[in-house]
């Protein structure tokens, strides 16, 4: 699929999901925000009975029209609409269940009673939804960024249709919520395997060593996918469960966890620098993932705040939301994976403000709904004096915390910078070739923290200060021809020593380059950075051709000043020639001049 239809299908399908978040959400905050939900009177865990699946009773109200029909702990229930097993109620719904009580089954229609959410309720929906909006924003961005590598597809897809993976909980019986359950029956399992395999892929779609050996087996995780789709539909649609459905389930995820981590691990083993510092990130992060349901649900952790449903929701939100943040961090600071995009002021200073103008937004709105003041009058001046609190409030607020956060995490930034901007502001300014050659390279230096090399071309070489020579022909010189960009050395077939190389193009022709090593620590070379040093050799490239411009026009004014001195000292001997053969020619025998000869 080319980068273009790629791009049309993610957004299509991030568009989906997030219109299934809204409509989720939309149902979702005002019975959060009225503060009760209907309930059945019981409370309970997923099981299974005579081959369906079921609801068991851990516990009853007193007084429940459940209790009242007899049920008691450890009787099963089956309903009607199997979406609405474990939906958030409205007060007075009517539910059908059967109740299935000694020998004989009853059908029961129960009314949803009023109960009050608990804060563990209203903390877990509220990080599921976090979790979906962070994932959505990440997987669109890698998809929209990052088009072709096949990789960066698999996790693209993964994390936008994984938030379809949710259980849908607000959205009422009817045929919106059937077309937000289906795609969760169908997608929980099935997107297990992507994330293994962008793992095994990562990150130029060409798997070797140990990841080489797993992804030949990828068929295990297909099987195993397929096989858990299958019984997840069989469950929710009440044809089948037994107890292998749970042990396919737990098989299904240990094997995806397995590849997962083993690939994280063997790419960190057989990588250095800042490849190796990415899988580690990626390590860090996608497993920490992979434990939330192991802590929520799986013997012997069983982990449970309040109801299985808010322990669900606490520990899978926070935990994907974790996960997402320091993904997104890492994509950025550590570019694991590289959109183009950095941890720069204008990016932290946007975020500042929107964060700054959505806290004084609330305080405006809970002022307005606090204070009630009669009088349409006196509102608006109230309103007024409100508005101009929080203008004045905001911009010395605003004004503030950008000086506190300048002082605390870009002072050595802005110095390095600046310090290499003046430089090449001084640079136009050396008239020797050598001298800037040597200036700019202490220079990069200062600004890296680590040695640079410039390389310049000659002949059928490019040719450092210190005499170290690479073909024209050479990977990384090809590879810096072609993209005009700077590039990782382990991104390029080269065997060059060095982690960063940045081009010297004139008129796009490759007119030599930089080559700098690896930052001290493994430090991964930021976007900002990129963008920064690749300025400033450019620069200095056009500042060397134009001193090779100089040196040409001097070295032919000097060749044609030359060829002018020796035209004249021709003349002049021609002229000598002349009058000596005048001289010494016999009487009658006409002189030869200077002419006859040519």
């Amino acid at each position: 699929m080319q980068g273009k239809h790629w791009k049309l299908l993610i957004s299509l399908l991030a568009a989906f999901a997030a219109l299934t978040i809204c409509v989720e959400m939309a149902h979702g905050i005002p019975a959060l925000a009225r503060g009760t939900q209907g309930s059945l009177g019981y409370s309970g865990h997923d099981g299974y009975a005579n081959g369906g699946h079921r609801r068991v009773i851990d516990s009853l109200v007193p007084g429940s029209q459940l209790a009242l029909a007899g049920a008691v702990a450890g009787d099963v229930l089956a309903f009607d609409d199997n979406t609405a097993r474990k939906t958030v109620r409205t007060p007075g719904d009517i539910v059908g269940v059967t109740l299935f009580h000694g020998a004989a089954p009853s059908h029961l229609m129960i009314t949803a009673t009023e109960t009050p959410f608990t804060s563990s309720d209203i903390t877990g929906y509220v990080l599921v939804w976090a979790a979906m909006w962070l994932g959505l924003a990440l997987g669109l961005l890698t998809g929209l960024r990052k088009p072709d590598g096949k990789c960066y597809r698999l996790l693209s897809i993964y994390l936008v249709l994984g938030t379809l993976a949710n259980y849908v909980n607000f959205t009422p019986p009817g045929a919106l919520r059937m077309m937000l359950w289906l795609p969760w029956m169908l997608l929980f399992w099935a997107l297990g395997p992507l994330l293994p395999l962008f793992a095994l892929r990562y990150p130029d779609d060409q798997p070797r060593g140990v990841r080489g050996l797993l992804f030949r087996q990828r068929w295990l995780l297909y099987a195993l996918a397929a096989v858990a789709t299958a019984l997840m539909v069989a469950k929710h649609t009440d044809l089948y469960e037994s107890a292998w459905t749970g042990r396919v389930f737990t098989t299904n995820r240990l094997v995806e966890g397995l590849v997962l981590l083993a690939a994280l691990a063997a790419g960190w083993w057989e990588n250095k620098g800042p490849l190796r510092v990415r899988f580690g990130w990626l390590l860090l992060v996608l497993s920490v993932g992979y434990l939330a349901d192991i802590f929520v649900q799986w013997p012997p952790f069983e982990l449970q705040i309040g109801s299985f449903t808010s322990s669900w929701n606490i520990v899978n939100g926070l935990v994907w939301s974790v996960v997402f943040s320091m993904l997104t961090y890492a994509v950025l600071r550590h570019r694991i994976f590289d959109f183009g995009v950095a941890i720069n002021r204008t990016l932290v200073y946007s975020v500042t403000s929107l964060l700054l103008l959505i806290t004084f937004g609330l305080v405006e709105w809970l002022v307005g709904h606090v204070v009630h003041v009669d009088g349409r009058e006196k509102n608006v001046l109230l309103d007024g004096a409100i508005a101009l609190g929080v203008y004045l409030a905001f911009h010395r607020l605003r004004h503030g915390v950008e000086h506190w956060i300048e002082r605390l995490f870009f002072q050595a930034w802005h110095q390095a910078e600046n310090a290499l901007r003046q430089f090449v502001r001084e640079a136009a300014h050396v008239r020797s070739r050598r001298a800037l050659i040597e200036q700019t390279t202490l220079a990069l230096e200062r600004f890296s923290g680590t040695q640079a090399r410039l390389y310049r071309l000659k002949a059928e070489s490019f040719v450092s200060a210190g005499g170290l020579a690479i073909d024209v022909n050479d990977p990384l010189a090809t590879a810096l021809a072609e993209s005009r960009k700077p590039l990782l050395v382990a991104e390029t077939l080269s065997t060059q020593p060095g982690e960063l190389a940045v081009g010297l193009l004139h008129r796009g022709e490759l007119r030599g380059f930089v080559l700098l090593d690896a930052k001290p620590g493994g430090v991964a070379y930021r976007a900002d950075e990129l963008d920064v040093l690749d300025y400033a050799v450019h620069q200095i490239g056009l500042d060397l051709a134009a001193l090779d411009n100089e040196a040409l026009k001097s070295n032919l004014a000097r060749a044609e000043a030359e060829a002018d001195a020796m035209r004249v000292r021709c003349n002049t001997l021609m002229e000598v020639m002349r009058m000596l053969g005048a001289r010494v020619a016999p009487d009658g025998v006409p002189a030869v001049s200077a002419d006859a000869h040519n």
